[in-house]
C-alpha cells in the first residue's frame, strides 16, 4: 500500500488514470457497485408502511408454521428462500418464529379465548393423554357456543402429568376449570370410555374422573364417551355375527382399488 501511494505521489494524474485501467481496480469497483450497504439491512427507527408489511409477512409465516404443525427448524431454510425470491430484508428463522408465536400470537389467542369464555353461558371440556416419547401430555379442550361464529373448540391448557390415575386427572381438570372461571359454567365432560374416566360401561363406579368432578362441583355433569370407540366396538361386534368371512371381503376390496 505504501508503495502505491509513493507511485501516485511521483506519477500524479497519469498514475491514477493508469490504475483505473487495471483489472484489479475494475474487479474491486464492480464488487463495490453490486454489494449492498450494511445500513440497508438495519431496521429503520420509523415504523412506516414498508416495515408494517414486512412485520405482517413475518407474523403470517409464523402463524402458518404453527397451524400446519411444522418445526421451527424448517423456517431456517424457508427464510433464506423468501429472501432470495421476494424480499432481501425478510428475516424470520427459527428463533424469531418462536418468539413471534410465544410472545405475540399465543398471548393474543389466550386473550381472545378468555373474552369468549367470559361471555359463554355453558361449556364442556375434553381431555385425553398424549404420549410424546417419555413425556405424558394432557391437553384440555373447551367447547362452547359463540353467537356470531357457532360452536367453537379451543385449547384451554396442556400440561405434563406424572401419571394417568383418576386422582391426578380430576385434580388437573378442576385446577384448569377454576383457573379460567368455568366452575359454574361446566356442564359436560368428554373423554375415552375407560374405567379410569367413567368407571365402566354402567358408570356405577365412584372412584373415576367423572364422579370425582361431580363431587368437586357439587352437581351432576353430562358424561360423553368417545363416539369413535363406540362405533368401533359396534362394528366389531356386528362383523363377528356376519355369516361371511370379513377378512376375505376386505382383501378383495383392497386388491380391486390397488390394481
Amino acid at each position: 500500500m505504501r508503495q502505491q501511494f509513493q507511485y501516485i505521489a511521483y506519477g500524479g494524474k497519469s498514475a491514477i488514470m493508469a490504475h483505473f485501467q487495471t483489472d484489479k481496480h475494475k474487479r474491486a469497483d464492480s464488487a463495490e457497485a453490486s454489494a449492498s450497504t450494511m445500513t440497508s439491512f438495519f431496521r429503520k427507527q420509523t415504523f412506516g408502511e414498508t416495515e408494517q408489511k414486512l412485520a405482517a409477512a413475518e407474523g403470517c409465516w409464523a402463524y402458518h408454521t404453527v397451524k400446519h404443525n411444522q418445526t421451527f427448524r424448517s423456517t431456517d431454510c424457508t427464510s433464506k428462500l423468501i429472501q432470495q425470491c421476494f424480499d432481501p430484508k425478510y428475516a424470520c428463522a427459527r428463533t424469531k418464529t418462536e418468539a413471534i408465536i410465544c410472545n405475540v400470537l399465543a398471548p393474543w389467542a389466550a386473550e381472545q379465548l378468555k373474552q369468549d369464555l367470559s361471555s359463554a353461558n355453558y361449556v364442556s371440556v375434553y381431555t385425553d393423554a398424549s404420549n410424546h416419547k417419555s413425556t405424558q401430555l394432557f391437553p384440555i379442550l373447551v367447547r362452547y357456543f359463540k353467537p356470531d361464529s357457532g360452536i367453537q373448540v379451543k385449547m384451554l391448557e396442556m400440561k405434563e402429568l406424572p401419571g394417568e390415575t383418576s386422582d391426578i386427572i380430576s385434580a388437573y381438570m378442576m385446577e384448569a376449570t377454576n383457573g379460567h372461571d368455568l366452575k359454574e359454567k361446566l356442564i359436560a365432560i368428554c373423554a375415552d370410555n375407560t374405567n379410569s374416566n367413567f368407571g365402566g360401561v354402567a358408570r356405577r363406579g365412584q372412584q373415576n374422573v367423572y364422579r370425582k368432578l361431580e363431587r368437586s362441583l357439587g352437581r351432576s355433569l353430562l358424561g360423553i364417551g368417545c363416539t369413535a370407540h363406540i362405533v368401533h366396538n359396534a362394528v366389531q361386534t356386528a362383523t363377528d355375527c356376519l355369516p361371511i368371512d370379513v377378512e376375505a371381503v376386505v382383501v378383495k376390496v383392497y386388491s380391486y382399488f390397488y390394481l
